[in-house]
């Protein structure tokens, strides 16, 4: 089976980082998002990830915003290869 990958909005704290977590922990490559004001909370949850074996990837957007979703969603089909959850 192949690798999938997961696109975790508010991924910062909360359920969105048990999410983020535990789909790592299932082997899926995650695309953390949330606002730019989360950047640190963030990059902390990817070294996380990154340094217990896993994949993930930040990316900055605001969800009410309907473009900067279109380009975040974009910026991960072309980093991971495609998007699956």
């Amino acid at each position: 089976m192949s690798t999938k990958v997961a696109l975790v909005t508010g991924a910062s704290q909360g359920i969105g980082r048990a999410i983020a977590l535990r789909l790592a922990q299932d082997k899926c490559w995650i695309a953390l998002t949330d606002s730019p004001t989360q950047k640190d909370e963030l990059d902390d949850l990817k070294s996380e990830i990154i340094n217990s074996g896993g994949e993930a990837a930040v990316y900055l957007a605001d969800v009410s915003a309907e473009m900067d979703m279109h380009e975040m969603i974009e910026d991960v089909v072309f980093d991971f290869g495609g998007l699956d959850i």
